[in-house]
């Protein structure tokens, strides 16, 4: 088959791999966001967005595929929401992939908020927080001058950061021992965290858990229908159907 996949995740990548060694003709379509994205050493790749649904609809006619995988971030709503309108217009096979949530594996201090925003206004005076939720909604934290905020980027901000603010620039993955050790020298309370359900970076929720940090979750965005896979051995299995 001729697939075009969406995704510059680490599933997204593993996919390119899997489905190329099983004969397929792989496209992979990155955002191009991140710096030295990790790119896989087999197929085609595509970065940068399409602009309209229309657009997106004509590439997928154009190109001829008979598959099209979303393996985008969980959080990644704007383009899963194309890519299921663009497979409507053009008549296209989608699946999507996506990661299982993280779940709580002890009782712990854990609250779900429907957005950054709600999540930065419910902290006490005086909070030391850990902040791994990527750059969309930072300008919020210059709302709260009383915390003390430690954010994790994988590329630098575009906004300027107030003496409160310290950054970390890291990519994962991250060990459960170097998580703890930072939560526990830097004396953190709180931990602000989009539910990726990423295994490269689950360490930090183990981490807080165990040092009975308080945990703020940025619950995931409602997505438009699609043919969705928790598992990838499932998905595939289905590919070979």
């Amino acid at each position: 088959m001729k697939i075009v996949i969406f995704g510059g995740t680490n599933e997204g990548l593993e996919f390119c791999k899997i489905l190329h060694q099983q004969g397929h003709e792989i496209t992979l379509c990155i955002a191009g966001k991140t710096k030295n994205p990790k790119l896989p050493k087999c197929g085609k790749i595509r970065i940068g967005g399409f602009g309209s649904i229309e657009n997106l609809s004509e590439y997928f006619i154009n190109n001829k595929f008979d598959l099209i995988l979303d393996a985008t971030h969980p959080y990644a709503k704007n383009i899963s929401r194309k890519l299921v309108a663009a497979t409507n217009i053009s008549d296209k096979n989608l699946m999507r992939f996506t990661r299982p949530i993280w779940q709580k594996n002890q009782p712990t201090d854990w609250h779900d908020f429907i957005d950054f925003a709600q999540a930065i206004k419910q902290l006490p005076t005086n909070a030391i927080t850990f902040i791994t939720t990527g750059h969309k909604g930072l300008e919020e934290l210059q709302t709260r001058p009383d915390c003390q905020f430690f954010i994790r980027l994988i590329e630098p901000p575009k906004i300027s950061l107030a003496n409160n603010m310290m950054l970390i620039i890291s990519r994962p993955p991250y060990t459960f021992a170097n998580e703890k050790k930072f939560l526990i020298e830097n004396k953190i309370m709180h931990l602000i965290s989009k539910n990726s359900g990423s295994n490269q970076t689950r360490a930090k929720i183990d981490a807080a858990i165990e040092l009975n940090i308080n945990i703020s979750m940025i619950s995931r965005p409602k997505l438009d229908r699609a043919k969705t896979f928790t598992d990838m051995k499932t998905l595939l299995s289905c590919l070979k159907n």
